[in-house]
Protein backbone atom coordinates (compact mmCIF):
# COMPACT_ATOMS: atom_id res chain seq x y z
CA UNK A 1 0.00 0.00 0.00
CA UNK A 2 2.84 2.40 0.92
CA UNK A 3 5.78 3.06 2.21
CA UNK A 4 5.95 2.80 6.11
CA UNK A 5 8.54 6.20 5.87
CA UNK A 6 5.54 8.17 4.12
CA UNK A 7 2.49 10.28 6.04
CA UNK A 8 0.75 9.22 3.37
CA UNK A 9 0.04 5.84 3.35
CA UNK A 10 -0.77 5.62 6.96
CA UNK A 11 -4.26 5.68 6.50
CA UNK A 12 -4.32 2.16 4.36
CA UNK A 13 -1.85 0.81 7.01
CA UNK A 14 -4.42 1.23 9.55
CA UNK A 15 -6.98 -0.17 7.74
CA UNK A 16 -4.76 -3.13 6.92
CA UNK A 17 -4.32 -3.83 10.58
CA UNK A 18 -7.54 -2.98 11.61
CA UNK A 19 -8.49 -6.07 9.52
CA UNK A 20 -9.47 -4.60 6.25
CA UNK A 21 -10.31 -6.72 3.52
CA UNK A 22 -9.93 -6.03 -0.64
CA UNK A 23 -12.51 -5.14 -2.77
CA UNK A 24 -11.69 -6.29 -6.03
CA UNK A 25 -15.67 -6.52 -7.51
CA UNK A 26 -18.91 -6.75 -5.83
CA UNK A 27 -18.62 -10.87 -5.45
CA UNK A 28 -15.67 -10.14 -2.92
CA UNK A 29 -18.22 -7.85 -0.98
CA UNK A 30 -21.27 -10.73 -1.28
CA UNK A 31 -18.47 -13.18 -0.30
CA UNK A 32 -17.74 -10.74 2.70
CA UNK A 33 -21.14 -10.82 3.86
CA UNK A 34 -21.84 -14.39 2.92
CA UNK A 35 -24.57 -13.56 0.40
CA UNK A 36 -25.12 -16.15 -1.99
CA UNK A 37 -25.41 -15.51 -5.87
CA UNK A 38 -28.47 -16.50 -7.09
CA UNK A 39 -28.88 -16.57 -10.78
CA UNK A 40 -31.76 -15.82 -13.65
CA UNK A 41 -34.24 -18.70 -13.99
CA UNK A 42 -33.47 -19.51 -17.88
CA UNK A 43 -36.97 -19.11 -19.29
CA UNK A 44 -37.81 -15.34 -16.71
CA UNK A 45 -40.65 -13.32 -17.71
CA UNK A 46 -38.84 -10.32 -18.97
CA UNK A 47 -37.57 -13.05 -21.77
CA UNK A 48 -41.02 -14.04 -22.74
CA UNK A 49 -42.04 -10.00 -23.15
CA UNK A 50 -41.42 -8.36 -26.25
CA UNK A 51 -38.96 -5.96 -26.66
CA UNK A 52 -40.11 -2.77 -27.90
CA UNK A 53 -37.58 -0.98 -30.76
CA UNK A 54 -35.61 1.78 -29.64
CA UNK A 55 -36.12 5.25 -30.76
CA UNK A 56 -32.89 6.76 -31.95
CA UNK A 57 -32.21 10.55 -32.74
CA UNK A 58 -30.57 12.10 -35.92
CA UNK A 59 -27.14 11.88 -34.01
CA UNK A 60 -27.01 8.74 -31.82
CA UNK A 61 -28.00 6.97 -35.45
CA UNK A 62 -24.69 9.08 -36.97
CA UNK A 63 -22.95 7.73 -34.18
CA UNK A 64 -24.24 4.14 -34.25
CA UNK A 65 -23.18 4.10 -38.46
CA UNK A 66 -20.04 5.88 -37.39
CA UNK A 67 -18.67 2.78 -34.51
CA UNK A 68 -17.99 -0.86 -35.62
CA UNK A 69 -16.99 -3.74 -33.29
CA UNK A 70 -13.46 -2.77 -32.83
CA UNK A 71 -12.76 0.11 -29.92
CA UNK A 72 -12.11 3.99 -31.76
CA UNK A 73 -10.59 6.42 -29.79
CA UNK A 74 -13.13 9.33 -29.06
CA UNK A 75 -10.96 12.01 -30.76
CA UNK A 76 -11.03 9.70 -34.14
CA UNK A 77 -15.07 9.83 -33.48
CA UNK A 78 -15.06 13.50 -33.13
CA UNK A 79 -13.42 13.75 -36.66
CA UNK A 80 -15.54 11.24 -38.19
CA UNK A 81 -19.26 12.57 -37.07
CA UNK A 82 -18.09 15.96 -37.16
CA UNK A 83 -20.66 16.54 -34.07
CA UNK A 84 -19.70 19.13 -31.46
CA UNK A 85 -17.66 17.58 -28.48
CA UNK A 86 -20.50 18.09 -25.85
CA UNK A 87 -23.43 16.57 -28.21
CA UNK A 88 -20.92 13.79 -28.63
CA UNK A 89 -20.60 12.86 -25.06
CA UNK A 90 -24.62 13.02 -24.64
CA UNK A 91 -25.05 10.86 -27.43
CA UNK A 92 -22.39 8.60 -26.07
CA UNK A 93 -23.49 8.10 -22.86
CA UNK A 94 -27.14 7.75 -23.67
CA UNK A 95 -26.00 4.51 -26.32
CA UNK A 96 -24.66 3.40 -23.61
CA UNK A 97 -26.64 3.76 -21.28
CA UNK A 98 -28.99 1.86 -23.80
CA UNK A 99 -26.92 -0.92 -24.54
CA UNK A 100 -26.26 -0.32 -28.06
CA UNK A 101 -22.11 0.54 -27.52
CA UNK A 102 -19.62 0.27 -25.19
CA UNK A 103 -17.20 2.21 -23.78
CA UNK A 104 -13.40 1.12 -23.64
CA UNK A 105 -10.20 2.08 -21.51
CA UNK A 106 -8.38 4.83 -23.32
CA UNK A 107 -12.24 6.68 -23.89
CA UNK A 108 -12.52 4.07 -26.98
CA UNK A 109 -16.10 3.05 -27.64
CA UNK A 110 -17.36 -0.02 -29.63
CA UNK A 111 -20.56 -0.64 -31.14
CA UNK A 112 -21.85 -4.15 -29.66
Amino acid sequence: PGSILSETSRGCHRLIQDGAKLVQNSRDILEEFQIKCFKKPAHSIQQSLPTPPLSLSKEESALISALTPTPQPFDQLVTTTQLPVQTLLQTLTLLEIKGLIAQHAGQQFSRK
